[in-house]
């Protein structure tokens, strides 16, 4: 325009206004370039924060993984425990009890239930008494109440009796 402006084939004002539009333009294209690089500033900060969101919802999930696992092998730990318990309280402990019933010593305790004239009655005895027709010989444990105490039902004594053809 400089050039047509020095021939004389456009005027000074016009060739004022072009450069001035020129500038404008110029200028308007500038601001249009700081806003596209702001823009993409802002889409690379909303990346991040995407990212950094990921991130920290991957640690929390995987936080809350690692407290259900062991919260679940707790569980399996005591589950495993009550059917130990369970397991020595219906197999177990009653074959202890048995066998410490089996070990114990029991030493019978004799006594005899004999007629007389005034009615029956109950003499102490020994494995080596003599019996007399018509005796009942009782036989109880001097563990009763031991055995009493570890199995439920009552202990009763045996009884037998001696016929009358024995003896005299």
């Amino acid at each position: 325009m400089a050039t047509l402006v020095a021939k004389g084939l456009a005027v000074a004002p016009r060739q004022y206004l072009l450069e001035r539009t020129a500038a404008e333009i110029e200028s308007k294209q500038l601001d249009l370039d700081t806003a596209i690089l702001r823009a993409k500033q802002e889409m690379t900060k909303a990346e991040r924060s995407i990212i950094d969101f990921r991130n920290d919802r991957r640690r929390e999930i995987l936080s809350d993984l690692q407290l259900a696992r062991a919260r679940r092998a707790e569980a399996e730990q005591r589950s495993e425990t009550a059917r130990t318990l369970v397991y020595e309280a219906e197999t177990i402990a009653p074959r202890l009890i048995a066998d410490r019933i089996r070990s114990q010593r029991v030493v019978p305790v004799y006594s005899l239930v004999r007629q007389s004239h005034d009615g029956p009655r109950t003499i102490p005895a020994t494995d080596s008494t003599l019996l007399e027709p018509g005796d009942v010989v009782k036989v109880d444990s001097n563990e009763a109440d031991t055995q009493a105490s570890a199995m439920p039902g009552p202990v009763t004594a045996r009884e037998t009796v001696v016929p009358r053809t024995l003896g005299r």
